[in-house]
Formats: structure tokens, C-alpha cells, sequence
């Protein structure tokens, strides 16, 4: 059948599957698909299934040795890089890089100020369903101590919570921590007090 999606199909098969496309089609009128009004519903349900929330600790001159910095990322094979590009207008921002390497295209929002104000409202409006949830929730957290500079303290604070939320999506994939969870950091409550 793939093959058949790539070179199209007999005129037996059109008839029995009329709304098929050849795979060569579909990636040329994937070119034109830029600046698409996404819908709301449809990112955030995309989102569930494509994207990743990650918070990055590198090394640095810093006191604490460490740095940290949050990432929303969505890949996708490289033939779909126009859609990823209609995030950068969703988001109001991010962009997309392509390797060369390998079929792969990404969609990375890193800047601090728009995942504060974009990607965390839209996904508190929109949820993100499943187990990845709590990946968002530990996202959130740790944006909320960035943001209020929490981790750049003296006494440690801020930066072991959110090593300690790094560690928590880091291990999502055991359910042992979805069993354990209570949402003690990142509570609507605790997050508005920051």
C-alpha cells in the first residue's frame, strides 16, 4: 500500500478508494500550506500527541554552576516543516530548524517571556490531556520560578525545585510517578502566589 501512496494508485483501486492521495501530491500541496489559521483545539490536541516540554540545565559560570531554561518543542519529519512554520505565528514566536542529516524538522519556543505569557495560558485554556499533563504542569512550575528569578537566589531554593521538576519529566514514562503525584508544586494556588 505504500507504494501505492507514493506512485498512486491503479484505476481499479480509485474506485474503491476515491479520496486517496498520492503521498508526491500531498507533499506538494503541504509547500502552499503556509500561514494556515490554526484552531485553538486542534494545536492543543496536536500538542497532546507531538510536542515536549523540557527544561534544559547546562553548565555555567554561574554561582550554582548551572543554568537553566525552559523549551516547548513539536517535531515532525521535514517533509511537514511548513506546518511546523505556522506555529511561529500561533505562538507569536519560536522558529523552526531543519537537519540535514536526517528527515527531521522541529518547532522550539524558548524564550522566556513567551512561554510565560503564551504557551503556558494557552495550554492552562486548552489542556493538554493524558500523561503528558503532568509534564505541562512541571513546565509550569519551573517557568513560574525562572520568570520570578527564584532560582537565581542564594540559598539554592528555586534551583533544586526545579531540578527536582527536570527529574520528574525526565521519569514521566514510569507510571510509578503517576501513580505518587499530588500536585503540590504546581497547583493553580502555588502558582499564583509566585
Amino acid at each position: 500500500m505504500k507504494l501505492y501512496l507514493i506512485t498512486g494508485l491503479s484505476d481499479s483501486l480509485k474506485i474503491v478508494f476515491p479520496h486517496t492521495i498520492s503521498a508526491n501530491k500531498l507533499e506538494d500541496s503541504n509547500k502552499s500550506n503556509t500561514n494556515v489559521n490554526l484552531h485553538s483545539q486542534w494545536v492543543a490536541g496536536f500538542s497532546t500527541g507531538e510536542s515536549n516540554f523540557f527544561i534544559a540545565v547546562q553548565k555555567s559560570k554561574t554561582k550554582s554552576g548551572l543554568s537553566v531554561s525552559l523549551r516547548f518543542l513539536i517535531a515532525q519529519h521535514s517533509r511537514d516543516v511548513s506546518l511546523l512554520e505556522n506555529f511561529i505565528n500561533f505562538f507569536g514566536g519560536g522558529r523552526v530548524i531543519s537537519y540535514k542529516n536526517r528527515p527531521l524538522s522541529e518547532f522550539i519556543l524558548a524564550k522566556s517571556h513567551l512561554i510565560i505569557y503564551k504557551i503556558i495560558p494557552f495550554f492552562d485554556k486548552y489542556p493538554i490531556l493524558g500523561s503528558k499533563y503532568l509534564n505541562y504542569l512541571y513546565f509550569k512550575s519551573a517557568g513560574y520560578i525562572i520568570n520570578n528569578k527564584e532560582h537565581l537566589k542564594g540559598n539554592g531554593e528555586g534551583l533544586a525545585q526545579i531540578l527536582q521538576l527536570k527529574k520528574r519529566i525526565t521519569s514521566q514514562s514510569s507510571n510509578k510517578v503517576i501513580k505518587k503525584h499530588s500536585v503540590e508544586i504546581g497547583t493553580e494556588k502555588n502558582d499564583r502566589k509566585r
